[in-house]
């Protein structure tokens, strides 16, 4: 998927692009909101955009669903296995639920440091900058 947007920031050779609203909004949310209320999208910068640059974004088709899996579907799922596994041996609801609490958590403190790893190891999966649109080229 390819979105176009101007470069905001720049932050550790990744760019934070300011994008319009497009066609898949709805479904994708693997963009930020800003203070402003603006969508963002942390990006590789190889090409060495620079701020306020036109650029095209290119969005990897299977980063958008394996993206939404892991922050919508993978939380409840292993919050769903701490409770069941603390109910099989305490049968008490209160302590299911500590305990699917902590493994709800516990699974956004490990997305966390996966997505940080995976930034560093696979560049391919992620959003990048494909080029740097000129000013007299369509949005």
């Amino acid at each position: 998927m390819l979105e176009t947007g101007i470069v905001a920031k720049i932050e550790d050779g990744k760019a934070i692009v300011s994008l319009a609203a497009g066609a898949y909004c709805d479904k994708c949310r693997i963009c930020l909101f800003d203070d402003k209320g603006q969508r963002t999208l942390r990006a590789n910068n190889d090409i060495g955009a620079k701020i306020g640059d036109r650029v095209e974004v290119f969005i990897p088709d299977g980063m958008i669903s394996k993206s939404s899996f892991l922050i919508f579907i993978l939380p409840i799922i292993t919050f769903l296995i701490g409770y069941s596994f603390a109910w099989f041996f305490s049968r008490s609801d209160v302590l299911s639920v500590i305990s699917g609490a902590i493994t709800f958590v516990l699974t956004f403190y490990a997305l966390f440091i996966y997505e940080k790893k995976i930034n560093q190891i696979k560049k391919d999966t992620l959003p990048y900058i494909s080029k740097i649109l000129k000013d007299n080229q369509d949005i």
